[in-house]
């Protein structure tokens, strides 16, 4: 049933005036993974994935998915302590990320807000878990869908808006025919005029390697350039002029799933073309690839290594049944995910064997060296442009101390480089001091990046922070035009908290806790601070109820047991309190203030 959907077409509902024009393009394109790599969550899907069922080893919980009324929920559940019953969560799947051809991710909606799934859909393996819950198995259904995660699965991209989770402005459809060719609107208006619309073909190679390497090329970490406000990438645009895009210095043998533009750089048939070998040299754009065969990868080998003067080895003998591409381009595991083998881009004469995924990791540089990526070195930058990208790129693979160091050696190169006017390279320097405990540089960059960019909500909430921390009142004044620039976010109310408990201004630090709760309730932590001055206060009720939700948001949540402990004891229930006592212990039985209710429970 599954299966039948996956590769069922679909129709593209935003593209009727393409389709009036183009009836066979469309419809073959409807197919195409490109077409589907970003759909709702339809009841019919629902149906087939419900009853499914995961169990994770390392989180302690089981995730399964399950269909009501043509709606499908992921519930989260696990054991508990008897005498407060099995923990249990549920979050609605509201659409699905990927094509389904080799593997798809689920979308969860819950305060206003949207995350991955802890599992997916792997082709031949059913549900599995997710990457991010492999690497980290607290994330569970923490892990935020960013609008970055949407800008290669869909278009027009997601409203950029802090959080930047926020279920804000997305459309679920895949990639449609703008996304390749641009906005259309003149286009369709003149009657299909020629000129009014981007032709790829047109376009000069590396251009239309643009195109394809806006999605297609991952790298370890991608930094913006262009200005606040800038119109979005459109074809035609320089993508490296708008984005720099660190990739491993030392390319081997390991790969990761979004890597075929980076790889294909690497082979001697695209630097002796001048990139004239093309991702359309062998895709066809409007056709899926699964299924199509090996002529048209073939017939483009052929046009520069004529089959009549190949070596007569036995690779190349006349009755040879395999295609190029699968003696040269070898088909193995990514790095960065399980279930799935794909074709590397890297054409070599003697690529090594396909290899088994065993160790999952994000990255491919690991801990090594990062460089700016090119095309053929052809796209002229300021060294020290480069060299900052590369610092924020460090501050994003979080090595922080690498980072620091970078930006320190780029002080006097800074002034007359785009860097001084450049308002996210101040927040990630600001980042990276921060982190190794500079204060003084951080809350200088931070200021720098505000100066140059006013509304910037990242930089005002951090800076608020080492300000609240240090008792200096201009902290609520950063913080207060973070909260109206990005009224939704609960981060700069988390701040003012920070700023009231240094001034012990319990109000004002209740006021905060609440606010920050009322824009997002599945703050664990949070519930944990109120149930703590509300205890202070003897609200046992208020304590018991804010307790009771940390613990049912996170069952392994460091101290949320024992408060919850503590606020049974004073209520006078002594035989919970000493079962949520004895559930922290087992979690942690180093901890003291459950040992010592423990002991009061048993008098």
């Amino acid at each position: 049933m599954i299966a039948a959907l996956i590769v069922g077409a679909l129709v593209l509902s935003d593209e009727p005036s393409c389709a009036d024009c183009h009836p066979a393009i469309v419809a073959s394109y409807a197919k195409h993974g490109m077409a589907r790599a970003l759909a709702p969550m339809t009841p019919e899907f629902a149906k087939a994935f419900s009853g499914q069922e995961l169990e994770d080893h390392a989180s302690g919980m089981s995730f399964g998915l399950l269909e009501r009324e043509g709606r499908l929920t992921l519930i989260e559940h696990g054991p508990g302590p008897a005498e407060f019953g099995p923990h249990r969560l549920e979050r609605a799947v509201v659409a699905m990320v990927g094509a389904g051809l080799m593997d798809r991710s689920f979308v969860l909606e819950h305060v206003d807000r949207l995350f991955f799934a802890p599992v997916e859909w792997a082709t031949g393996h059913g549900l599995v878990l997710a990457p991010h819950q492999e690497l980290q198995p607290s994330s569970r259904l923490g892990f935020a869908l960013a609008r970055d995660c949407l800008d290669c699965h869909t278009d027009p991209a997601p409203i950029d808006a802090f959080p930047r989770h926020l279920a804000l402005g997305v459309e679920w459809n895949g990639i449609g025919c703008s996304g390749c060719h641009g906005d259309a609107s003149e286009h369709i208006a003149s009657g299909g005029r020629r000129g009014t619309i981007t032709d790829l073909g047109a376009l000069p190679p590396l251009r239309q390697h643009d195109v394809c390497a806006r999605c297609h090329l991952q790298g370890d970490a991608r930094i913006d350039l262009a200005p606040p406000g800038s119109a979005p990438f459109a074809p035609g645009d320089s993508l490296f002029q708008r984005r720099a895009t660190l990739v491993t210095a030392a390319p081997d043998d390991e790969f990761g799933f979004v890597s075929q533009s980076e790889r294909l750089a690497l082979s001697r048939c695209f630097v002796a073309t001048d990139g004239a070998l093309t991702c359309t040299t062998c895709h066809d754009p409007h056709e899926s690839s699964f299924g199509r065969g090996f002529a048209r990868s073939d017939a483009a080998c052929a046009s520069c290594h004529a089959t009549d003067r190949l070596p007569r080895t036995p690779d190349h003998a006349a009755d040879a049944q395999g295609s190029c591409t699968q003696c040269h381009m070898r088909k193995s595991a990514p790095h960065d995910l399980r279930h799935v083998a794909i074709t590397d881009h890297w054409i070599r004469t003697r690529p090594p064997a396909p290899a088994e995924l065993t160790t999952l990791r994000v990255h491919t540089a690991g801990e090594g060296p990062l460089t700016r990526f090119r095309w053929l070195q052809a796209t002229p930058t300021d060294p020290a442009v480069d060299e900052g990208a590369i610092a924020m790129a460090e501050v994003h693979l979080h090595r922080m101390r690498a980072a620091a160091a970078r930006f320190d050696g780029l002080r006097e190169r800074v002034d007359g480089s785009a860097l001084a006017r450049w308002s996210a390279y101040h927040f990630y320097r600001g980042r990276a001091y921060e982190a190794v405990a500079r204060a003084d540089d951080a809350i200088a960059a931070y200021r720098t990046a505000i100066q140059l960019e006013p509304d910037t909500v990242e930089a005002r909430v951090n800076l608020g922070l080492l300000l609240a921390l240090r008792g200096d009142p201009e902290a609520l004044t950063v913080l207060d035009r973070a909260s109206r620039i990005a009224p939704a976010a609960e981060s700069p109310w988390q701040n003012k908290a920070v700023a009231a408990a240094t001034k012990k201004d319990l109000a004002g630090y209740e006021t905060a806790l609440a606010e920050a709760l009322a824009r997002n309730p599945d703050l664990a932590p949070l519930w944990i601070e109120s149930a703590r001055v509300a205890l202070g206060r003897r609200q046992l009720d208020v304590a018991h109820r804010a307790a009771t939700r940390a613990v049912a948001l996170q069952p392994r949540l460091e101290g949320a047991w024992t408060l919850l402990g503590q606020t049974l004891f004073f209520a006078g229930d002594k035989t919970r309190a000493r079962a949520a006592f004895e559930e922290a212990l087992r979690q942690d039985p180093k901890d003291a203030d459950a040992a010592r209710g423990m002991q009061l429970t048993a008098k």
